[in-house]
C-alpha cells in the first residue's frame, strides 16, 4: 500500500528530474490529490537537491537524486527508492505545475 505522502514525493521528484528548467533555486509549486507542494531544486555536481514543504500541514521534505536513486526525508521519515519507480510526467502534468 502506497501512502499519499509517498505518492506526492514521487510526483515532486518526477517533475524535478524531468524538467531541467526547474532545476534552479527558484521556488516551484504544484497541486495534486488535495496537496500543494512548494519546493526548490538545486544541482551540485551530478546530485539534484529537492527541498520544500507540502500543504496542508506545512511539513518539510528534503530529497537527493543521484546515481539512479532518490533518498531523503519526508515529514521526518526516511525515504529511499530507485529513480525508475517514478512515472515521468506528460506534457499535461507539466502544464499544471506552476
Amino acid at each position: 500500500m502506497t501512502s499519499p505522502i509517498f505518492k506526492l514525493v514521487l510526483a515532486a521528484a518526477a517533475i524535478a528530474v524531468s524538467v531541467p528548467a526547474l532545476a534552479k533555486t527558484e521556488e516551484t509549486s504544484f497541486q495534486r490529490d488535495g496537496y500543494t507542494y512548494v519546493y526548490s531544486v538545486t544541482e551540485k555536481g551530478s546530485t539534484k537537491h529537492i527541498r520544500g514543504k507540502y500543504y496542508p500541514g506545512g511539513r518539510s521534505f528534503a530529497l537527493e537524486v543521484r546515481n539512479g536513486r532518490v533518498e531523503g526525508t519526508v515529514a521526518e521519515s526516511g525515504v529511499s527508492f530507485p529513480l525508475s519507480a517514478i512515472a515521468r510526467p506528460t506534457g499535461d502534468a507539466l502544464a499544471s505545475a506552476d
